[in-house]
């Protein structure tokens, strides 16, 4: 893969309207009902998946990204108690899936303040 492009995105974030609700997200940090919550996050991801994925992919590149959909599901799942609403069916309509899915725990000191991604 030396030939093969590579690029890197953060979510929410790596768009215009993506950072803007990242902004969001972080200033109204634990205010926000996590039903919402859950549909920024998605809102964000969709303006990443047409703006950004989709594009790249079509031209055979890699894409590797700090969240996607498991992450909504191991956060919001947590926090929304109705049984109607889960981030699985909230997400379901995105119909693009990782072809692999990777989890790093990074060193924790420092690791906020270093990252590029926060």
């Amino acid at each position: 893969m030396p030939d093969t492009e590579i690029i890197t995105v953060r979510e929410p974030g790596a768009t215009a309207g993506g950072e803007a609700i990242r902004n969001l997200l972080r200033e109204q940090h634990g205010q926000l009902h996590p039903v919402p919550e859950l549909f920024l996050y998605n809102a964000a991801r969709c303006q990443l998946m047409e703006e950004i994925i989709l594009p790249v992919l079509n031209r055979s590149a890699v894409i590797i990204a700090d969240h996607y959909v498991a992450s909504s599901w191991a956060y919001q799942d947590v926090a929304i108690t109705d049984p109607a609403i889960t981030p699985e069916s909230v997400t379901r309509t995105a119909s693009t899936r990782p072809s692999a899915k990777s989890v790093c725990t990074p060193p924790t000191a420092g690791c906020i303040q270093e990252s590029p991604y926060c």
